[in-house]
């Protein structure tokens, strides 16, 4: 009997349901891997249930997921890959830095380090209706149209609904927070050896000038993970992960995790 796929875990960020990686599991569970999606704390794996009880989503900051997925983690037996998108990004590439990962996949990721994502922060300086600050709602909400705007704005406004309604949920205002003030730190304690391979696949601009500008979150890694350069998805938006555009980016993992030899 052949050695059992390596484990990949997959973790969502803001305003997504834990349902934008159900063809992503079945897709890895399909190329052999031992594929789950974790819910973040506070979180139902049904969206509907999860926006009936927003409540339990407050006050849960990116520390607090980080402790959740680390707990989830635990449980392999072996430490596994980590694909996250946008504040998921964060959180898989803290993992990686923190050892409990062997590679990771950052989709499209936020900024950390007084920056926040450029779509929330055009959203929120455009919108008068959506905004947060530490004496405000510990929830952010979005309606479809800043969804739409912040997250799909390469789809037609229907697609971007049926997108809300599919996956919308909202969020705890505390990540939002740390991002914009600094407060999440990547690696909190340097790795031990080089870490795992991190591949970094934004949207807004090409991995080689982030690295050039050295990005908050990506400069904390530029001398312990190899950063790969070799694929953009420029301008197909942030939506990429549960649009059309799933399976090409898919395809690129699947390759990029071959080519690493982390099949098996």
């Amino acid at each position: 009997m052949g050695r059992p796929g390596r484990p990949v875990v997959f973790i969502h960020g803001l305003w997504k349901g834990v349902s934008i990686w159900s063809r992503w599991v079945d897709r890895f569970i399909a190329e052999g891997y031992r594929a789950e999606a974790p819910t973040w704390p506070g979180e139902r794996t049904d969206v509907e249930e999860t926006r009936s009880h927003s409540k339990d989503l407050e006050g849960i900051s990116l520390d607090d997921a980080v402790r959740h997925f680390e707990d989830r983690i635990a449980a392999l037996d072996e430490p596994p890959i980590v694909v996250g998108h946008s504040f998921g990004a964060l959180i898989a590439e803290r993992l990686l830095a923190d050892g409990v990962a062997i590679a990771a996949v950052a989709i499209d990721p936020a900024q950390s380090g007084n920056a926040l994502p450029g779509s929330i922060e055009r959203l929120r300086l455009t919108d008068p209706d959506f905004g947060f600050d530490p004496l405000g709602s510990s929830i952010v909400t979005m309606t479809v149209e800043q969804f739409h705007n912040a997250f799909c704005t390469a789809a037609s406004d229907d697609e971007a609904a049926s997108y809300y309604e599919r996956f919308y949920i909202p969020a705890s205002v505390n990540p939002l927070l740390e991002v914009a003030s600094d407060g999440f730190r990547l690696i909190r304690t340097p790795p031990e050896g080089p870490a795992g391979p991190l591949l970094l696949l934004p949207t807004n601009r090409p991995s080689k000038d982030l690295i050039a500008l050295e990005d908050p979150s990506i400069l904390a890694f530029r001398d312990s993970i190899s950063v790969e350069q070799n694929f953009e998805f420029l301008g197909i938006g942030h939506s990429l992960v549960f649009d059309e555009n799933w399976e090409q980016v898919a395809n690129v993992i699947v390759d990029w995790l071959e080519e690493k030899g982390l099949r098996n």
